[in-house]
């Protein structure tokens, strides 16, 4: 059983680079798994690296052991070094697998002569294999984030061990054989700049490696490695002189022998080692016995085995020479063209598998070892086309269970790309597309089909898929529920291991909104699995007052019995938040009510209640009292005090009554819910008639049907829903109508009601008609009907809402028992997310890749990837491009005008009427343009949720020669589209006007003083442009002695971003030297919090400076400052590389783009075409040729 290690007052953290820092209660669930070695799957290649005896080496381990157990060593490094044939590495994996009582070590065992185990990425994946060993829980496979995952956990094992009495050691032998061991500084890429700067809780660091090579150069000059002091030389062993002479001897003889004994060491070498006795079989075209008989009279002296790395005890064992001096060695004595003679066979044989679109039962080798020796030997050739070969990929998905090992063979031919001069930056582009491609195929997935696995019995691929989904955030809620069906379904280390996913992110600040409801949610999982330690230590992370409390009693109202009343005493037992409104108290304790009313507490819950209503009732502030009365009502209905409950509601929302226009529209949807969960529904619908807002009216109308629901009166529920209900908001108040029949047993009404749902969807156009079709499936799982809810969740068109309808079934038949049905619909499912491209969820880039296909004359990828567009409006965007550069065709304005018509939401529609009547308008048909912008202004209204038309309507005006209509309609329109149409204005010599906007702009009121500055600021550009420099140079003055007189940290970093922004738009570098150097330690200080999301908005105007005075260094330097997120550094470097293209220096600005496209995590290619897209149009080309490609699938 594991042992739970709670880590607590640990001092005061400190990280340096290849660390983060922790202080008081130790972030992370660990479980120490029992005994010493570390057990995993690396532990099979130890134990055949390892002799069978050590001999000779007693003093040596004796000072190993000194080491690890000596708290003078604790966070120390020791580095062995000796020249080839010491025993190095027998000493130090016979070390790993036998380490002193107290000493759990992680080991990796650099493998030259093996490819694939030579380079950091197999450090990572192996060592943060282990460590997931140690701490509990499988490895993640599809983690796009494993080297930050790995520091996590190199943190958390750490802190783990200390707490046991243990001492964590990390070994790495081999160091010299990392096929990185000559990066240069600033590339980190070895294995030795990803060794911890300060190892954390007295963990310790053990090498080994020959003399020569010296450390990388990518190893930072105050790293533990270039200390002399850490060296330490290693004698050679006798033992290993011994088995040198028996190695060459026998290697010798294989040099000279049989034709067999020369192919498969020839074969063997050539491809790196990582060959089967299959493998070698297909290509000496000897037979399976021929090849097995051979390899057993030599495997035990120069040919060793190794695990398969894909399936290890699964797959079988995989071939190398005994030796990297051997390895030399026989590449020597084979020479240059025999070698190539049997690299050409490797070639080959490959090749017939490529032809065959890699089927089932394609060697591990292809899938794994072949791409890491053609860059091995710099065949890139090959090493693109496999990269970009979607068969393989589905092949790889198919053997490994994840998309990782395909990512990461591109970003390592990225690195051998990037440090070519010239580089090939059309083909590092054609690759970022394919990786983004990999990294995104999953983002369809619906968020509980991979919960749904875990009932059937597969919590490894449960967790696995959901870590695939590729859009922040969302898989962080697919996890979230896979920790929950985790704990529910006994899986505990697997969930343990869920919630340190969730918990890292947090930590990682992945989390950019809501993180304490974030948080609070994981809090609730661990609390309803009675993981009380955890859940504290993930409450400590919430910073909103009393977000424990809450996330308990959520969990508790869930529960029943003594695991919820343990809970509220939980509950009961922490501090009070005593800043907390009445009304937050009140809702609190009519929680805790509710909870004892259901678990046998019913008087002690009165009480509670009848204070609750007091402190309600006190509560001055709207917000907070609505939200308490619903608590409280809820707490008095569960009582069956239902004529207290409307006596209460009456009296908590009758403010509402005399002043509704007075109120929030939350606040008063809040109370529109209390009055009618209290049962007073012609009140309800009485405040209902006196909501302005269609929207909100539409909300509390959801709330009352609900409530007629409840009491059966269906028909009530379809007179409120036709009255007052809007199209967006139709699906949910269907659906919980329909549900809420299934739970009260009228399955009847349900059926009819799912089936009228699915009916009113076809009118509703195919993506909102397939939402409704998605509930009315539910309705039906609810109600049992299976086999009718899987015929309607099979006619679903979108792929998506089809996968979502498809797991709503599987999920149902797991309930019935059905297991079989629901892991084939599950499958479907999957099967269907993998082979669309998820448009919907990601068409922004697509549709910007297009538009710069275009204006660099690639119409026909264009127009191809349009096609490919879902969306009507995305489609019509493009058309308009077309319109305006006058190249479109005489049909564009009845197309535009077609693709209005099939454009569902109103500011959507509106935008391509606009474009319309633009079109319509260089036809010369200005009568049919004058009528299409009228429309779009009518349909724009009021209702601000249009407003994202108006940047269109201001501009047709423009260009329908109205601009003094733009002007009064921006104008009219709180100026939501003012700066679209400024910049148009100044394109069209309107600068009168544009000025006149600019200082609309200026008068724009602001709530709080450094708002209005901030809006103030985004004007110096504007007001320069339009001449008006006075007003720029006072509104820098101003921000200036605002700056001046607020000390840091304040201004926050978002304003601090647009103040600097609108210094930087007057004045010189030179002349704001200071506040650049405050944004440089801004951004220095928000690197480990989490305003370092903001950290992009800083820098962007400073590189605009530093480049504009010439500062190339300088600006280099900033961006490298962004290295806690690669895709900001990657933005900074586009912008830098952009300026050295407009100014003509191309030979400056490649290196540059190469460098950004290297470092990219996550799309890269839709920044490179956003920044510099018309200044490298062959690259954009190649860009666009290669998406088409995956779109189309090939």
């Amino acid at each position: 059983m594991a042992r739970r290690i709670e880590a607590s007052d640990t001092g005061d953290a400190v990280a340096g680079p290849g660390g983060y820092a922790n202080t008081g209660v130790h972030i992370g669930d660990v479980y120490l798994s029992p005994g010493s070695p570390v057990r995993s799957g690396y532990l099979h290649q130890v134990r055949r690296i390892a002799p069978r005896e050590l001999v000779g080496r007693d003093e040596e381990l004796a000072e190993l052991a000194s080491f690890c157990a000596d708290p003078a060593f604790a966070g120390g490094y020791r580095w062995w070094r000796a020249p080839a044939w010491s025993g190095k590495t027998a000493l130090f994996s016979w070390f790993a697998l036998n380490p002193p009582p107290g000493v759990r070590i992680i080991s990796f065992f650099v493998t030259a002569r093996l490819a694939g185990q030579n380079d950091r990425m197999a450090f990572v994946d192996n060592v943060l294999e282990q460590l997931q060993a140690l701490v509990g829980g499988p490895v993640a496979v599809t983690d796009a984030t494993r080297v930050t995952r790995l520091l996590g956990l190199l943190d958390t094992a750490a802190h783990a061990c200390q707490a046991a009495g243990e001492t964590l050691v990390l070994l790495v032998d081999g160091l010299d054989e990392d096929q990185c061991a000559d990066a240069d500084a600033g590339e980190d890429r070895s294995i030795a700049a990803l060794l911890p700067m300060g190892p954390p809780a007295g963990m310790r660091v053990v090498v080994s490696g020959r003399p020569n090579p010296p450390v990388p150069g990518d190893v930072p000059e105050h790293h533990p490695l270039r200390a002399s002091a850490v060296v330490r030389p290693l004698s050679a062993s006798a033992a290993a002189q011994v088995a040198r002479g028996d190695m060459e001897r026998e290697l010798e003889r294989l040099l000279h022998g049989t034709s067999v004994e020369q192919d498969l060491l020839g074969l063997l070498v050539a491809a790196g080692g990582g060959l089967t006795g299959d493998d070698l079989a297909e290509l000496t075209g000897r037979t399976h016995k021929q090849v097995s008989d051979q390899l057993r009279t030599v495997a035990g002296r120069s040919f060793t085995r190794r695990d398969s790395r894909f399936r290890p005890g699964e797959f079988p064992d995989v071939y190398l020479l005994g030796h990297e001096e051997l390895h030399v060695n026989v590449l020597a004595a084979l020479g240059g063209e025999r070698l190539a003679g049997y690299r050409d066979r490797v070639h080959e044989w490959a090749d017939g598998y490529r032809d065959r679109r890699w089927p089932t039962g394609t060697p591990e080798y292809l899938l794994r070892g072949y791409h890491p020796m053609l860059l091995a030997t710099g065949e890139l050739a090959r090493a693109v086309a496999l990269s970009v070969d979607r068969d393989r990929h589905d092949r790889m998905l198919d053997m490994s269970g994840g998309d990782v090992h395909a990512a990461e063979e591109i970003t390592a031919l990225l690195d051998v790309l990037g440090d070519q001069l010239p580089p090939d930056l059309a083909t590092m582009a054609r690759l970022t597309v394919r990786r983004d491609h990999l990294l995104s195929r999953w983002i369809g997935l619906p968020l509980e089909l991979p919960a749904v696995w875990v009932a059937l019995g597969f919590p490894g691929r449960a967790l696995s898929l959901a870590r695939s989904i590729g859009v922040p955030g969302m898989w962080n809620d697919a996890v979230l529920k896979v920790a929950d069906a985790l704990f529910t379904g006994g899986h505990r280390e697997y969930a343990h291991e869920a919630v340190d996913h969730l918990v890292a992110d947090a930590h990682a600040e992945a989390v950019s909104y809501d993180r304490d409801g974030y948080l609070m949610s994981v809090v609730k999982v661990l609390a309803k699995a009675g993981e009380m330690d955890r859940a504290a230590e993930v409450g400590h992370m919430v910073e909103r007052p009393g977000g424990m409390r809450e996330a308990l009693l959520d969990a508790a109202g869930e529960l029943a019995g003594s695991a919820a009343r343990s809970l509220v005493r939980h509950v009961e037992s922490l501090p009070f938040d005593e800043c907390r409104s009445p009304a937050e108290h009140g809702g609190e304790l009519a929680k805790i009510a509710a909870v004892l009313t259901v678990t046998g507490g019913r008087r002690r819950a009165r009480r509670l209640a009848a204070r609750a209503r007091s402190l309600v009732l006190s509560e001055s502030t709207d917000w907070w009292r609505a939200n308490g009365a619903l608590a409280v009502v809820r707490c008095l209905n569960g009582l069956g005090a239902h004529h207290r409950a409307r006596s209460f509601a009456r009296k908590a929302v009758l403010p509402m009554a005399a002043h509704p226009g007075d109120y929030s529209p939350w606040t008063f949807e809040t109370g529109v819910r209390v009055l009618a969960d209290a049962g007073l529904l012609l009140r309800a619908e009485w405040f209902i008639t006196h909501v302005d807002s269609g929207f909100s009216r539409s909300t509390c109308a959801a709330y009352v049907a609900l409530a007629h629901a409840r009491r059966r009166d269906y028909d009530a529920a379809a007179d409120v829903i036709a009255r007052w209900g809007r199209r967006s908001k139709l699906l949910d108040m269907w659906f919980e109508v329909g549900m809420t029949a299934a739970r009260n047993g009228d399955l009847d009404q349900a059926r009819a009601i799912a089936r009228y749902q699915d009916e009113v969807g076809l009118g509703f156009g195919e993506i909102d008609g397939s939402i409704m079709s998605v509930a009315a499936v539910e309705i039906l799982c609810s109600t049992g009907d299976l086999d009718e809810a899987e015929s309607a969740a099979r006619s679903i068109a979108p792929v998506r809402s089809q996968a979502e309808a498809l797991t709503a079934v599987a999920e149902a038949l797991v309930a019935a028992g059905e297991m079989d049905r629901a892991a084939q619909l599950l499958r479907q499912a999957e099967t269907a997310v993998l082979g669309q491209q998820m448009l919907e969820e990601q068409s922004g880039p697509y549709l910007a890749l297009a538009e710069t296909l275009r204006a660099i004359g690639d119409i026909d990828s264009a127009h191809t990837i349009a096609d490919f567009l879902p969306a009507p409006r995305d489609r019509a965007q493009l058309l308009h491009a077309e319109v305006v550069t006058g190249v479109a065709e005489a049909d564009a304005p009845d197309r535009l005008f077609e693709l209005a018509a099939k454009t569902e939401f109103g500011g959507s529609k509106a935008q391509v009427l606009a474009w319309a009547a633009e079109a319509m308008a260089s036809a010369g048909r200005l009568e049919q343009a004058h009528w299409l912008l009228n429309e779009a202004e009518t349909l724009v209204g009021e209702n601000w949720l249009n407003r994202s038309a108006c940047p269109a309507l201001a501009i047709a005006m423009l260009r329908l020669h109205q601009p003094e209509r733009a002007l009064k309609f921006v104008l009219k329109h709180e100026m939501s589209a003012w700066r679209p149409l400024y910049e148009a204005m100044l394109v069209t010599g309107e600068h009168a006007l544009a000025a006149e906007l600019v200082q609309a702009a200026d008068a724009q009121p602001a709530d709080e003083p450094v708002k209005r500055l901030h809006q103030r600021a985004s004007l110096v550009e504007p007001f320069v442009a339009t001449g008006d420099t006075r007003r720029a140079n006072e509104i820098v003055q101003e921000v200036l002695a605002y700056l001046d007189a607020t000390p840091d940290p304040q201004p926050d970093s978002v304003y601090l971003a647009s103040l600097t922004a609108g210094v930087l738009a007057l004045l010189d570098l030179s002349e704001a030297r200071h506040l650049v150097d405050r944004v440089r330690a801004r951004i220095r200080h928000d690197a480990t919090r989490f305003d370092y999301l903001v950290q992009n908005d800083l820098a962007r105007p400073v590189v605009t400076a530093m480049m504009k005075a010439g500062d190339l260094d300088g600006a280099l330097e900033l961006a490298a400052m962004l290295s806690t997120n690669t895709s900001f550094r990657t933005d900074a470097l586009l912008q830098i590389a952009a300026t050295l293209l407009r100014d003509g220096n191309v030979a400056r600005a490649h290196p540059v783009v190469a460098e950004a496209l290297r470092l990219g995590e996550g799309p890269t290619w839709n920044r490179l075409v956003a920044e510099v897209g018309e200044l490298l149009p062959d690259v954009v080309k190649a860009v666009g040729a290669e998406v088409v490609r995956c779109l189309r699938r090939e």
